[in-house]
């Protein structure tokens, strides 16, 4: 300390700076005066530092007896949050503790502004009279902020972060739009959770709802739980309420998203309120039962398969066909160290109009087991795994049964092994079978058989990577040999996890190309490929020979001749130092000489934004699904922020078939600190979709929960530690 106050005394007479002390204080002015009772009296640059409390003005007067900081002139003080007080003249103890100040200004670190005729402070807490408190830059052309709230007197309490206001009222643009003889909201400076009302949000404009608006309230229930309650008030005589649950257990969480409309209208059959027209329930619960076991329950609900998509148009669910509802159990080092057990269970319901419920699945249960890895020899292991299912329907589809049940057993070997620069892979399966389905429509009948099939796979990969160092590019050839059973897949039997009969290279050197095992891939063949990899480039290309005849899976993905089509996808990254990207994938017959699916992307980041383009073509021969002939094309644009504060987004697609476009969407966004507008247009062409397009507002720093923080834990489950 002694050596800090010499140096600080060295520095002062090289520089010709007057400095003084007060008790724990440093002044530093270009004047300083001293009386006989150590008061002291100080001008020009006054700084007066009490640890990180500093205080700047032109004149002061230290009172060492009646322990006083007495200003005369315009000063600035910094408290040790990092908070300014502004005033014209005023007074402070000497360890700033303690003060009042005329013509009063606060600023805190987010720019939250508090001005007053007159105020007093009395250690943490700040008295004003006649305050006006805004997060608003002062516009030029109105000559007032956005909005601002002026009362009574005001009482901020920077320990408990609240803030008290007398006959309040909001002004936006000067024009008084609410009232309150009282209130209570925490302050800004909070940085935890507290309950009570979050910031507004309007929306002026809806073309299916009309006006609405938004006014949250904030439950924290305790440390471990909080509740989100919105009401949303239309114009059109209907309110929706979300309700947000979120909890922490000791062994997990649970999160319910529920919604509830009400239409005030009279309805014409009774002439009464309709209290409960639509609802909504999304319900996530995961619990740790002990060391070994989690079960976990997830269900979605819906009155009707609109709701949602008519009144919470942002909600992802909306883009289902159908909602689930699913429970689990799932278990670790059960019979034997590090195997694995699920039990799980699902029921759907569907949410589009096109889509028949009954012939939608119900799954109870579906049980995998999955043994611990078992070495067998050097790079040699095994691995048992089982399946049961029960899965049944109330309508069956063309290829699906009502009922089916299966038990399944795969005993899977894989080998392993290097030499120099190659490798060799090799792996073998005996997939075994129970299957009991009843009523599997073949024709105009309904077949109901049970049926037990055993059927081998094995498969050898070698690989053999070369680095050219000059170019610094991985050339990697393979080659890939599958001798399967030849059996064909019977379709007597439902194809409940065989769905998807697209070709796709990343299963292309797999020994079962099916994405489910309801089906194998019967017979023998042959696949080689080429993948480059260089820094910034990258280029995969497949093709495989059908040895023996009769392939289920060559027929499902139309591939009739021996040799198969050609697949591959290529990409640059980082074009010519431009941030620019491009790939590419596609499928392509050598006979027909003929491309059936192909799809292109180029993406860019720019000064101006980020923008990409999109090309898909496929043709209808390209699946076993009943998909016609699809081409489209869509852009989309990301915008920087410009002036400052705002930024737009443009997305459209075009189908090429149809010659039309698909949908477009524009959106723009405005956030300062003050305030937060938005609107958003969305254009379809589809049957029975509107046009919609919607405008909305919302003001910043009202409510207990800093936007920020909002956005991380309202709507995550909460996470505290142990």
């Amino acid at each position: 300390m002694y050596l800090k106050i010499l140096i600080i005394n060295f520095l002062s007479l090289l520089f010709f700076i007057h400095l003084s002390y007060s008790q724990d204080s440093i002044i530093y002015s270009d004047f300083i005066k001293t009386d006989e009772k150590n008061n002291i009296q100080a001008k020009g640059g006054v700084k007066i530092i009490n640890g990180s409390q500093i205080l700047e003005t032109e004149n002061v007067y230290i009172d060492e007896e009646n322990n006083k900081i007495i200003l005369n002139d315009y000063f600035t003080f910094k408290d040790e949050m990092g908070n300014y007080y502004l005033g014209s003249k005023g007074e402070f103890s000497k360890d700033f503790n303690d003060a009042s100040i005329q013509d009063f200004i606060f600023i805190e670190e987010n720019k939250l502004r508090l001005i007053g005729k007159k105020a007093i402070k009395k250690g943490d807490i700040d008295i004003v009279e006649k305050a006006v408190i805004t997060p608003c830059r002062t516009l030029k052309f109105f000559g007032c902020p956005f909005w601002q709230i002026k009362s009574q007197k005001l009482i901020h309490d920077k320990k408990d972060f609240l803030i008290y206001q007398k006959n309040a009222r909001m002004e936006v643009l000067n024009v008084p739009v609410f009232y309150t003889p009282y209130s209570i909201t925490p302050s800004p400076l909070r940085k935890d959770r507290r309950s009570g009302f979050l910031y507004p949000t309007i929306i002026p404009f809806n073309s299916t709802n009309g006006f609405s608006a938004k006014l949250p309230y904030y439950f924290n229930l305790s440390e471990n739980k909080e509740l989100l309650i919105t009401p949303t008030f239309f114009v059109n005589n209907k309110q929706d309420i979300k309700y947000l649950y979120n909890q922490r257990t000791s062994g997990g969480y649970i999160s319910a998203n529920m919604s509830t409309l009400t239409d005030f209208s009279d309805q014409p059959e009774t002439g009464d309120t309709e209290w409960l027209k639509d609802a909504s329930l999304s319900l996530n619960i995961d619990y740790n039962i002990n060391r070994n076991y989690k079960a976990g329950l997830n269900a979605n609900i819906q009155t009707k398969g609109t709701y949602l998509r008519e009144y919470d148009t942002n909600n992802p669910i909306n883009y289902l066909s159908s909602l689930s509802t699913s429970t689990y159990l799932d278990g670790y080092s059960i019979f034997e160290n590090d195997d694995l057990l699920t039990i799980e269970t699902y029921n759907f319901q569907a949410v589009k109009n096109d889509t028949d419920n009954k012939k939608i699945p119900k799954v109870s249960p579906v049980i995998n087991y999955s043994g611990k890895n078992i070495s067998l020899f050097k790079n040699a292991n095994m691995n048992n795994n089982f399946l049961f299912y029960h899965i049944y329907r109330d309508k069956n589809t063309k290829d699906h049964a009502f009922r089916q049940t299966r038990l399944n057993y795969d005993a899977n070997f894989s080998y392993q092994s290097f030499y120099k620069n190659s490798r060799i892979k090799a792996e073998s399966t005996i997939q075994t079978d129970f299957y009991s389905t009843y009523k599997k429509q073949i024709g105009n009948e309904f077949v109901s058989e049970e049926h037990v099939r055993a059927f081998p796979m094995t498969g050898l990969l070698i690989d053999n990577p070369y680095i050219n160092n000059k170019t610094e590019t991985i050339y990697n050839p393979k080659l890939f040999l599958s001798l399967n059973g030849s059996n064909n897949n019977t379709n007597e039997i439902s194809n409940e996890l065989t769905t998807d009969n697209e070709i796709d290279i990343s299963r292309f050197f797999s020994v079962n190309r099916y994405t489910g095992n309801d089906k194998f891939d019967n017979g023998q063949r042959i696949g080689y490929g080429l993948d480059i990899d260089k820094k910034d480039l990258y280029f995969n290309i497949a093709q495989g020979f059908q040895i023996s005849s009769g392939s289920d899976y060559g027929k499902d993905v139309n591939m009739s001749e021996d040799f198969s089509d050609i697949l591959g996808d290529f990409g640059i990254n980082n074009i010519l130092d431009t941030k620019s990207n491009f790939s590419y994938n596609f499928r392509y017959n050598p006979y027909e000489k003929y491309i059936y699916y192909q799809n292109a992307g180029f993406g860019s980041n720019t000064i101006i934004g980020d923008y990409s383009i999109n090309y898909s073509n496929a043709d209808s021969r390209s699946t076993s699904l009943s998909f016609s002939n699809r081409e489209s094309i869509g852009f989309n644009f990301q915008s920087i922020n410009f002036l400052e504060y705002s930024n737009f987004e443009f997305n459209t697609s075009y189908d090429m078939i149809l010659d039309r476009p698909q949908k477009s969407t524009i959106k723009y966004n405005y956030g300062d600190e003050c305030i937060g507008i938005y609107s958003e247009y969305n254009k379809s062409y589809f049957e029975n979709t509107p046009d919609t397009l919607s405008i909305g507002m919302n003001f910043s720093f009202i409510g207990p929960v800093p936007q920020s923080f909002l956005d991380y834990l309202i709507l995550e489950p909460l996470n505290f530690s142990e």
